[in-house]
Parts: structure tokens; sequence; C-alpha cells
């Protein structure tokens, strides 16, 4: 039996009543504000998330103008020029596109939401469909989230440290300007990697092993390096970087740069300062050590003297008395030699002794000095003077000559044995004079070569001859301040030899 045609179509009457009733509560269950319009910009559609979010209900929308109730004034006419562009040319900017703008509210306030308009073709012609979702929440996380990135970039950029934020492969993504500052950052030469500024590639390497390590680990690196500007300046610096992300190491890296060079010479200078301070102290030492010992004998010498003198002088015949005096004389002779020994060592210090070079007969002062030493040593030794090529006076300073010789052959025939040979040597050699005092005597220890020339440094096999340890430092003060340079040559028993050369142009005529 089929079914009468009438049945069929209330049937589809009541499915299609069904369905309409299925898509309003599907629209009205939405929250996202639903519209439909005509043609001419009238409401025909208003769903409950367009009542709540609006706050027109569908009874007061419904047959208004859409222009009227939603956009504030100042759009209105776009909106209808726009709507009416698309009636006559089918083209629009705004359709089947989604959009930010603002709507407005029944109480007149307005908020800013994302639209989506597109047309809807029919039998009965063009009409609109449009969806309106409040975005107020989102502009204020993003002007949120911009405010924030504002004051971070505002206290990154204006920091002192250095900050950097290094892809995984090591290169720059991000600096701020004291990173680029403190690296000298030339823009014909940008600062672009780490590695730049590492004293050499191996430290690069070996740092960024350490560095890989730490982060694997979950560690923050932290470490005080030297490095290089980009004009090759050394720098020290506290470097700390950790990963952005431990779980994900490719994400990069953030590091912190504080310049600690100031620090780092502060540092050195107070480590210098107390080295200076013990080698001073321990110069003091020594100082009273070679004064309690050398002093000594001497001071006994004039006292046992005087003693002798006031007990018997009047007994002892002239020529005893002549030697008791004279042994006065000797001890306080070789005490004045000593205090003007420690007073050279203080002008030196002090910065008050100079080089004065005038016009000097090189070879009739050696020959002088040579006798003038053979008379002290009483000829004990066989003392030789050899000049060669030095006819013509040179420029030299005479005074720092004679503490230089003096000295030099002072120290070769005391400690050298009685009888044996010392020779006094002297060149021309360009513009400079070799100087050379050799002996046969008890030769230096290797291991007092390097503190050779320290003041009261003596060498470790003197035994009991006297000295004051400062006539090597003499002579090398003198030797500096005439510009010249020495080398000595010496085996423990076998003797010495000391070669110098002094700047002694010869004087034009």
């Amino acid at each position: 039996m089929n079914t009468p045609p009438q049945a069929d179509l209330l049937a589809e009457i009541a499915r299609l009543q069904a369905r309409e009733q299925q898509l309003k509560h599907l629209l009205n269950s939405a929250r996202d504000a639903v519209l439909g319009i005509t043609a001419q910009g009238r409401v025909i559609e208003w769903n409950l998330g367009a009542e709540q979010l609006l706050g027109w209900t569908a009874e007061q929308a419904l047959g208004q103008p859409l222009a009227e109730l939603i956009i504030p004034q100042e759009f209105r006419e776009a909106h209808t020029r726009g709507l009416n562009r698309y009636l006559a040319t089918q083209q629009s900017t705004m359709l089947n596109r989604m959009i930010e703008v603002e709507a407005l509210r029944k109480d007149g306030t307005r908020m800013p939401v994302e639209l989506s308009v597109w047309p809807i073709l029919s039998d009965e012609g063009v009409s609109f469909g449009a969806i309106l979702r409040d975005i107020s929440e989102r502009k204020r996380l993003e002007q949120q989230l911009a405010a924030t990135l504002q004051e971070r970039e505002t206290i990154l950029n204006s920091s002192v440290v250095g900050i950097v934020f290094l892809t995984a492969a090591g290169r720059f993504r991000w600096a701020n300007p004291a990173m680029l500052a403190l690296f000298r950052n030339d823009p014909a030469q940008p600062l672009h990697s780490m590695e730049q500024v590492y004293t050499s590639r191996e430290q690069y390497l070996r740092v960024g092993g350490d560095v890989a390590a730490a982060i694997a680990r979950g560690e923050v690196y932290r470490a005080e390096l030297p490095m290089r500007r980009l004009d090759n300046q050394p720098i020290w610096v506290s470097l700390s970087g950790q990963a952005v992300s431990p779980r994900d190491l490719g994400e990069g890296t953030v590091w912190t740069v504080l310049d600690i060079t100031e620090r780092k010479q502060a540092e050195e200078d107070t480590r210098h300062a107390l080295a200076q301070q013990k080698e001073l102290n321990e110069m003091r030492a020594r100082f009273v050590a070679m004064i309690s010992h050398e002093f000594r004998t001497p001071l006994a010498t004039i006292f046992s003297s005087a003693e002798l003198l006031d007990d018997y002088g009047h007994d002892f015949p002239e020529q005893e008395r002549h030697e008791v005096l004279g042994l006065i004389k000797g001890a306080v002779a070789r005490m004045n030699a000593m205090v003007d020994q420690v007073l050279l060592t203080s002008q030196f210090d002090a910065g008050g002794f100079r080089c004065g070079p005038a016009p000097l007969p090189f070879s009739e002062l050696l020959t002088q000095l040579a006798e003038e030493m053979i008379r002290l040593d009483a000829r004990s030794h066989a003392l030789h003077c050899e000049c060669t090529g030095l006819e013509q006076p040179r420029q030299a300073d005479a005074q720092l000559v004679r503490h230089i010789v003096t000295n030099l052959l002072g120290n070769a025939l005391k400690y050298s044995t009685q009888g044996s040979q010392v020779w006094l040597r002297a060149r021309a050699d360009g513009e400079h004079v070799q100087l050379e005092v050799q002996d046969q005597g008890i030769g230096i220890p290797a291991t007092d070569l390097p503190r050779l020339f320290e003041r009261f440094h003596r060498g470790a096999n003197v035994g009991n001859v006297r000295g004051t340890g400062m006539g090597l430092h003499i002579v090398q003060e003198c030797v500096a301040l005439h510009a010249g340079r020495m080398e000595v040559i010496s085996e423990e028993t076998k003797g010495s030899t000391f070669r110098l050369w002094l700047h002694a142009p010869v004087v034009a005529t």
C-alpha cells in the first residue's frame, strides 16, 4: 500500500523542522556570535552567543540594521559602501577571511573581535553569514606580553653585563649592546660566534668540551677565562651559560659575560706587591745577616787595636804603633767601602743615578784601574791588562766603568788562589766596547747562577771569603745604565769569565 503524497509532505516538513531545531540548538550552543544578514544589511539570525556577547536579545536584534547594532559610528559608512560594492560587482576585500575589528555592545562599550563574513547564495538572492569571536582576553595577554617583552628588552639593552643567545651550533641569535661593546663589535667585521673571541682554536675546543659536558648534565657552566676582543686586545671575562631548555639542547644556550680585566689586574698587582714585599723582607734579612757578619770582623779589629794602643801604646816602638794604626785604618776603610756599596745600591733603587757619557780614553782608564787593583792586591796574583782598538776616546761614563771594572776585578782576585792569573781584556766592537774579566778561581756553582746578580746573594762555595754580595748587583745596574749587556761563563773550581758590552761610540773629531 503506497503512502499518500500528503503524508510524505508532512513527514518531510516534520523532518525539516527537526533539522531546523537541531541547527538552532547547535547555533545557540556555540560560544561565538553567529549572525545572519540580508543583502540590505538587516539581521535575520542572532544566536544565544550573540546575545551574550553583544547584549542585544534576538528579539531586539532581528530585523535591525547590523551596522547600527554592532559597528562603531566611524566605520558604518565604510561598511555600507563595502556591502553595496559587493552586491554590484561580487568583489570584496572583507569576505571569506578572518579579520580583527572592534565591535560595539548594547551598552556602548567596545571590544576587539575576530570577524569572518561569507556570502550565502540561494534562489532568493544573496545573504550573508558572520561569526564574531571575543578576543579581549587574547588582546590583553598580547599587550601584557608585549609590555613584558619591552621591559625585558629594556633591561637587557641597559644591562652592563653582556648577554648573548647562542644557537646549538654556537652562532649568535641575539646579543645585547653590552655584549657587542665588550668585545668591540665592528660592523665591518661583526661578532657572530664566540670562537672569534677565544685566544686560540685550542682554547675554544677545550672550553667547548667542558661547556658541552656541563650543559648535557643540566648544569650551569661558570668559568673565568682569558679572551680577546675583535681588535686583539686581551681581556679577562667571567662566563656563565646554560641551556634554554634542558630537555631540548637544540634550542640553544643563554650566556652572560662580565669584563673582569680590572679585577684580574688588581689581583695580579696584589700578588706582585706581595712578592715584592716578600723579596724585600728576605733582602732585609740578608742585609742584616751581612752587616752583622761583615761588620763584626773590622769592628773587632778596631776594638782590639784600640785596646792595645790604650794599654801598651806608650811602650810600642814607632813601627808597631804604625802597624796597629794601619789595622784600624784598614778596618775603617773596609767598613766605609761596604757603606758606600749600600748607598750606591740605594741610589740605583731611587733612580738617582744616571749615565753621563763624556769623551773617555778607555785604555788609560783601564790601565790605571788595573794598577790600583794590583797595589790593593799586594801583587798576590798575576793581573794582565790587554786593550785592543781603543786608541781613540769613546763616549762613556767613567764612573760607571770604574764601578764595573773594580767590582769584577775585586771578585776575580778575591776568589782566586794566590799566584793564579787574572785577565782584564777590552776591545772595540763597533759602537760598543767589549770588556772581559777572566780568572782561574773557585768558579760559580750552577745552582747559584740564576741568582748571581741579586743583592746580598753569595755563592754556596765562598767559604770564609769576606764579601757583601752587592758587587755583582752594582755591576748589573751600571751595565744597564750604560745601555749594555752581559754574559757569564763559569764552572765550579775552574774559574769564571764575565763578558760585557757597553755602548760607547767613538768621539767624533
